[in-house]
């Protein structure tokens, strides 16, 4: 087979332009199978989001090199204010500490005694530095080595950053009508709540608290009995700030984080941010949906069957409108 030289030639042009390309802090590494993008450690990874932890006026100032989401600026804030990433006055978070080493708290176990929690642990890195081993609780005591403990004895904190979206959140209204008769009717319909997006003044903003969790978003279960509470935020992790101290601290297990403390960030996020909702608020809300119960009546007999039985033509009905009534959002990034 032949081929013209100005076809492979644009056909090799059309092939480059399709690799990324490296920049500042940033190497691209062809292969044979694509190219391989990393941080590039001799000029250091000035990403968005690279976190500047600094010890100023007694106390940890955490600043934050400027990310944007959807093209716009995200704050903190700082006081009454919300200030850009971007602005000349640098805002910064104050962070507040947990201790990954100590237990988690105690539990019952199925025959009733009291059992410690294992502490929250760390990366394996920290072993290598001299963190002390997290708590084994009670269960692993009999393989825990208090020599470990003589020979690694540096503290360890930590505390999460994460990205605060606001948003709207919905929950059911389950109206049954006609309850004492044969065939019940129920109604269930939406309502919405926007009364944290309309309070706050900022649309993206950073946090800082010791641990972050994920939102919990209510289950069709919880929305269908009318007791959902649909999270008012969208929220990501952008990276965990651990603190380790010098060896044997002042404290002990109680210290906390000083001067004399390194930082170590850990990163979740490396790019600048997109989030949208997975689909538009509507100008009305959506159409309440109604079921006849039958003959059986009660609830649980009826809408629990509905929801477990998937060739029920309500099953479709249920599932189809408590989908279209969450709005949750997603991140993704460019």
């Amino acid at each position: 087979m032949k081929i013209k030289a100005t076809a492979w030639n644009s056909l090799l042009a059309k092939i480059r332009s399709a690799r990324p390309l490296g920049g500042v802090g940033v190497r691209v590494t062809d292969t044979t199978i694509g190219s391989l993008v990393s941080a590039d450690p001799s000029g250091g990874f000035e990403h968005p989001w690279k976190l500047n932890p600094m010890w100023r006026d007694e106390e940890w100032r955490v600043f934050v090199r400027p990310g944007f989401v959807n093209g716009l600026d995200a704050t903190i804030g700082m006081g009454d204010e919300d200030i850009g990433l971007t602005d000349k006055d640098r805002p910064y978070l104050t962070p507040g500490w947990r201790n990954p080493l100590a237990s988690r708290g105690m539990a019952a176990s199925l025959v009733g005694d009291l059992i410690t929690l294992p502490g929250e642990g760390y990366p394996k890195f920290f072993e290598s530095i001299g963190v002390r081993p997290a708590n084994p609780g009670s269960r692993a005591m009999q393989a825990y080595d208090p020599q470990t403990e003589v020979e690694r004895t540096r503290e360890l904190r930590a505390c999460d950053i994460a990205l605060v979206v606001p948003r709207v959140a919905t929950n059911q209204q389950v109206d049954i009508h006609d309850p004492f008769s044969e065939a019940q009717t129920v109604t269930i319909s939406t309502v919405f709540n926007d009364s944290y997006a309309r309070s706050v003044k900022s649309k993206y903003r950073l946090r800082s608290v010791p641990k972050w969790e994920l939102p919990k978003e209510p289950t069709a279960m919880d929305r269908l009995m009318g007791q959902a509470v649909e999270p008012q935020t969208d929220e990501i992790k952008i990276a965990t700030l651990w603190m380790v101290s010098p060896p044997s601290p002042e404290g002990g297990e109680d210290a906390q984080p000083d001067g004399s403390w390194m930082a170590y960030p850990q990163y979740n996020v490396f790019w600048n941010l997109c989030h949208a909702p997975r689909r538009q608020v509507p100008a009305v809300p959506p159409k309440p949906i109604t079921l006849h119960t039958g003959l059986l009546g009660g609830l649980a007999d009826s809408i629990f069957n509905a929801i477990l039985a998937p060739i029920n033509d309500a099953n479709s009905k249920v599932q189809a409108f408590l989908n279209a009534t969450t709005f949750k959002g997603e991140f993704w990034t460019v």
